[in-house]
């Protein structure tokens, strides 16, 4: 008994070892803490680069992660909204979303929805990109936070009928109501995101990074 007890113990102590070792030989080797003060006066200075700077650990912005990003927005076709509500708490909904050939981010949301109605009120706002695996940790793997304004885009305007073709190639079943009158497209400008491209894989980008 004493001595299965003995192996047993060398063969933990061996696996923490082993464990100690792969965490010393695999840990990330470019992060960086970023020390910009990104919360005083953040709103008035949204547009400030140096203001959107996050003051928590991150890796170089490289272009693996550029294009990470991009491919993530490029590759879904839903998101999750944030919005401020009337008494300026955080709403959050999911929308339908796509990018058009220019690189426009866009969504076609109804007027009569509540989110519609406080993007109005104020245009700037969260989103959550990139699609939960169907097995898996969904923690695991990539998403993109964006911070954006959005635009509302007129039915009038000429460009309106190509968007909807567009739209339609990659939402078909947006044709069931896209032509209602309620119905709406909105562009989203990004302001900068913050990447999670896996475990140790945080980034921020910045509005050139995105686009």
């Amino acid at each position: 008994m004493m001595h299965t007890l003995c192996e047993m113990a060398q063969q933990h102590v061996k696996a923490l070892v082993f464990f100690q070792q792969f965490l010393l030989t695999n840990r990330p080797t470019k992060l960086k803490r970023i020390d910009a003060d990104a919360r005083v006066g953040y709103g008035a200075r949204m547009n400030d680069e140096t203001a959107t700077q996050p003051s928590f650990p991150l890796r170089e912005t490289d272009d693996d992660a550029r294009q990470l990003a991009r491919q993530l927005i490029g590759d879904v076709r839903h998101a999750a909204l944030a919005v401020l509500d009337e008494n300026g708490a955080p709403a959050v909904t999911r929308i339908a979303f796509g990018v058009e050939s220019d690189g426009t981010m866009v969504s076609l949301i109804s007027d009569l929805s509540a989110h519609a109605k406080r993007l109005k009120a104020h245009p700037r706002c969260g989103l959550l990109i990139g699609d939960p695996p169907q097995k898996g940790d969904p923690l695991a793997f990539p998403r993109l936070s964006l911070a954006a304004e959005v635009r509302f885009l007129s039915r009038d305007d000429p460009s309106h009928s190509a968007r909807r073709d567009e739209w339609l190639k990659t939402h078909p079943k947006s044709a069931l109501y896209i032509d209602f009158s309620d119905f709406n497209f909105i562009a989203f400008t990004p302001l900068h995101g913050d990447l999670n491209g896996g475990f140790g894989k945080a980034y921020h980008l910045t509005r050139a990074d995105l686009i």
